[in-house]
């Protein structure tokens, strides 16, 4: 406890010496916190005001409108390639800041307000009078709202509004090229696709019209149920005649009875005709109508009626895959025409910069107090540490 006692004892023994010293140099302390409040003042003083001009816009929004709904549809559908997402997934923010910095757009600016002169820069590198205009210039995005800031500080307050407004006239016509020319690249590729859509429609469509042809189908549902019904109705012709003979030889008459021959004979003929039908016979009705007849219209055989239902749906399903991507193409193309009709307005400006009356710096308080501040810890700082070096010397000269 007593120990404790002494070091707080110490301690503010310590404390106490420390500010006797300070006190001993008080009037160095004053002078030094009083020459730099003189220069702070000088310096603040003689600093030129900056006035800060600022434009408040939205920028352009990422894959929105009827257009990117409608690519995304197209991608969407198989056999599409590199159409569909695209620069959608880019930060449209980032693309602002990156067009402000490109150096074509820099020498625009610095060329329109003749910024080397205005700057006093003699260096002959671009890179010096690039960094003095990149440093007046500040870009910056809100994160909830999304609006975007886009500032310029210069000691000319009209300028730095002109200036301002200038940057974002400018994005705003890069951002409408830019659409412009996607639009039209979106055109293009869209064009050649729908004619290729179209030949290829066509040329399923020639497949589809020759398969018929050649298997001599128009309707393969109402052809096959034609030949199934046909053989079932001779087969039971031959199955009644059969019955028929039957009879008669139960009765007592032989194989020469004239009815059992007529018989015979007409079994005969109805298997002729059940062959023919089975091999794809041509079909002759009184109730075919001018088309089927013009066809030439026949019995498709049996074992081929699985195939050819097999291979017409194969091409139908070909058929229909190329018709949807057509009529996805013409309504792609149309929406294509109608953005491009349109006035672009890419950058809504939510309100232009305007000349300002007020200055945005320097802070001269600010830089006053610190830079007093900052003499005074200065000089304290010095004091003690030069008190110290003299206690030490002392020591060593009394040891």
């Amino acid at each position: 406890m007593m120990n404790e006692k002494q070091e707080e004892y110490d301690d503010e023994i310590d404390l106490l010496q420390l500010f006797l010293v300070l006190w001993k140099q008080k009037l160095k302390i004053v002078g030094v916190t009083f020459f730099a409040a003189v220069v702070a003042v000088f310096y603040a003083v003689n600093l030129p005001n900056i006035y800060t001009a600022s434009v408040v816009f939205l920028p352009p929004k990422d894959g929105g409108g009827k257009m990117s709904s409608m690519m995304a549809s197209l991608s969407a559908i198989p056999f599409f390639p590199g159409i569909g997402g695209g620069s959608s997934s880019e930060n449209s923010f980032d693309v602002l800041q990156a067009y402000l910095k490109k150096y074509e757009n820099i020498w625009k600016v610095i060329n329109k307000f003749d910024l080397k002169k205005h700057y006093e820069i003699e260096s002959e590198f671009k890179i010096d009078v690039e960094n003095s205009y990149l440093s007046n210039l500040s870009i910056n995005k809100d994160k909830k709202s999304g609006i975007v800031t886009l500032s310029f500080s210069d000691t000319d307050k009209e300028l730095a509004a002109k200036v301002s407004n200038y940057n974002v006239k400018l994005l705003s016509e890069i951002s409408v090229n830019s659409v412009l020319s996607e639009n039209q690249k979106k055109k293009n590729f869209i064009e050649k696709r729908l004619s290729s859509s179209k030949k290829s429609l066509r040329k399923i469509e020639e497949e589809i019209r020759d398969y018929e042809k050649e298997n001599k189908i128009l309707s393969i549902e109402s052809q096959s149920r034609a030949t199934i019904e046909a053989i079932a109705k001779i087969q039971s012709e031959v199955q009644l005649n059969l019955v028929k003979i039957r009879v008669q030889l139960e009765l007592g008459a032989n194989e020469s009875h004239p009815e059992i021959r007529l018989l015979n004979l007409q079994n005969r003929e109805l298997e002729k005709q059940l062959v023919a039908i089975q091999n794809g016979a041509l079909i002759l009705s009184k109730n075919m109508t001018k088309e089927e007849q013009e066809k030439g219209l026949t019995y498709i055989p049996l074992q081929k009626i699985p195939q050819i239902k097999l291979d017409l749906e194969r091409l139908m399903r070909k058929k229909i895959i190329e018709l949807e991507i057509f009529k996805v193409l013409t309504k792609e193309m149309e929406m294509v025409k109608i953005e491009s009709s349109k006035e672009q307005e890419i950058l809504e400006v939510i309100e232009w910069a305007r000349t300002p009356e007020k200055k945005s710096k320097p802070k001269r308080a600010i830089i006053c107090i610190v830079v007093t501040l900052s003499g005074f810890l200065l000089a304290c700082f010095m004091v003690l540490v030069l008190n110290a070096f003299q206690e030490r010397k002392e020591k060593a000269l009394n040891e």
